[in-house]
């Protein structure tokens, strides 16, 4: 009768055993999730990153005039001609005061050694002096280094606005952005509080 109860109870013993689960297995099993979660999430990271234009890259891609505004994709449309308009203006300028310029220090040699004058671009300069000749040469190389000036102004503001549009770009300006205004109540020492003319603005 002892034998029949000793062998029921480690049946019974063994039984139990074999339906505890197994801590080993769900703790590798919850690690393979985990495993698994990792590369969902760098995905994710990754989609995100690549929504949103890269501020470096736009300058890059601004070391051609109007890569960075094609790159940011945002109203590069509009913004092309705008800057091929400009530089465009610029580098006329630079030419066309940069041929006045080297025919008037041309056509002032010619008047000090007693040449015939080139009238290419001045038709009348023969009947001028030479200080007048000396005056006009200067305003004009005066006017194709400030021409120079402003062109690579204008082509350095291309690249800056490419990084600005790209940095902006990873604001979230949403659309609840609102002012609420109220009135204001101070508190003045020996009067207590008291009503005055005031607002109040607060942002929500």
């Amino acid at each position: 009768m002892k034998q029949l109860f000793l062998l029921i109870f480690i049946f019974c013993a063994s039984a139990s055993y074999a339906q505890r689960p197994d801590s080993t297995f769900i703790k590798k099993d919850s690690s393979i999730a985990k495993k698994d979660s990792l590369p969902l999430k760098k995905a994710k990271k990754l989609v995100v990153q690549d929504s949103f234009p890269n501020p470096k890259r736009a300058v890059l891609y601004a070391i051609f005039p109007g890569g960075g505004q094609i790159y940011n994709r945002k109203l590069w449309y509009i913004k092309l001609p705008i800057i091929y308009g400009a530089l465009a203006f610029g580098i006329n300028r630079i030419s066309d005061n940069s041929s006045k310029y080297h025919n008037l220090e041309l056509n002032y040699i010619n008047k000090v050694n007693g040449k015939a004058p080139d009238t290419s671009i001045f038709p009348t300069i023969g009947n001028a002096s030479a200080d007048a000749i000396r005056q006009n040469r200067d305003v004009y190389y005066k006017s194709m280094q400030e021409s120079y000036i402003f062109t690579v102004i204008g082509y350095l503001l291309t690249g800056l606005e490419a990084f600005t549009s790209a940095h902006l770009a990873h604001f979230d300006v949403k659309n609840d952005i609102g002012l609420k205004l109220k009135p204001n109540f101070e508190t003045i020492p020996m009067l207590g509080q008291t009503g005055g003319v005031g607002l109040t603005y607060t942002f929500k």
